[in-house]
């Protein structure tokens, strides 16, 4: 649980501090070349879900994210969950959760500045909350993945009802 707060918070932290330098620094929709127009800071405030995929609907991306956060943190208490690799997802997770949370409660939408794409091929503009919740929910499915494996350990084989009885 401790790795999960610490990790939670320093994402919530670098959030917070790269929108507040956005806000500060870039006027909105000004696009800043950073990597020869692969990737861009593009200061737009998003209204809907992640990487701006919905539009609209604040009160329910709120909801939302409460729901993810009591979520989160009922599933870090489960001692199966409490595990370093579980510790890292879950708190990603919830770092870009309360993050993207908070913009939305304050601000009434999310700051989004990192622009990535070739020529107008661009991917939707997205936040370190993002980038959190993204990494968090790969490598949690992924270790949920693991999990679900069948173990192909033949001292884990036991006989079925078809196997023949032994004489």
């Amino acid at each position: 649980m401790r790795r999960l707060i610490v990790i939670a918070l320093g994402i919530l932290g670098l959030d917070l501090a790269t929108k507040f330098l956005v806000v500060r620094m870039l006027p909105l929709n000004a696009p800043v070349p950073v990597a020869d127009g692969l990737i861009r800071l593009l200061h737009v405030k998003n209204f809907g879900s992640a990487f701006g995929l919905v539009q609209g609907g604040r009160l329910f991306f709120i909801a939302f994210s409460l729901l993810s956060i009591i979520l989160i943190t009922a599933l870090a208490r489960q001692h199966r969950y409490r595990t370093r690799a579980f510790g890292l997802s879950l708190g990603l997770i919830l770092g870009g959760a309360i993050g993207n949370l908070f913009d939305r409660v304050f601000f009434g939408a999310v700051t989004d500045f990192i622009d990535m794409g070739i020529g107008s091929h661009r991917w939707p503009t997205f936040n370190v909350a993002d980038i959190g919740v993204t990494i968090g929910v790969l490598f949690l499915a992924t270790l949920l993945l693991r999990q679900a494996e069948p173990s192909h350990d033949a001292t884990d084989a036991r006989p079925s009802d078809s196997d023949p009885v032994p004489r």
